[in-house]
């Protein structure tokens, strides 16, 4: 908000509480231009455990896809995210998915390269 230079959304934004969270960014929603001020990619959230159920979104706890190395699926039937690189450093942690998952997110173009990671679904 300090770059808005806007002293109101400032101080209205101040009193927003937050928390934090890890998140699992997918695909770039465009090009990432050099004189772009910023990048969108698609970010999904990443619960320890199964999906809380939420019965008026008809959110059932299988809604969600383990990330490696846990391998546990309710129904056995779904492969898990494993990450490129090092390892996934928790267990336990799922995919959470849902049209309320989906973070509106923007990584602010400072000009640095970013080590290429990811995760994929194994076959």
């Amino acid at each position: 908000m300090a770059g808005l230079n806007d002293p109101i959304a400032e101080l209205e934004s101040s009193a927003i509480p937050t928390t934090q969270c890890l998140v699992y960014l997918h695909t770039l929603l465009r090009l990432p231009i050099p004189d772009s001020r910023t990048f969108n990619p698609m970010a999904y959230l990443i619960g320890q455990g199964l999906r809380p159920e939420n019965h008026a979104k008809c959110y059932v706890p299988d809604m969600c896809i383990p990330t490696h190395p846990n391998a546990a699926y309710p129904s056995g039937e779904r492969k898990p995210l494993r990450p490129v690189g090092p390892g996934f450093p928790y267990d336990n942690c799922f995919q959470w998915n849902g049209g309320d998952m989906q973070l509106d997110s923007r990584i602010i173009n400072d000009k640095r390269s970013y080590p290429q990671t990811s995760l994929s679904i194994l076959h």
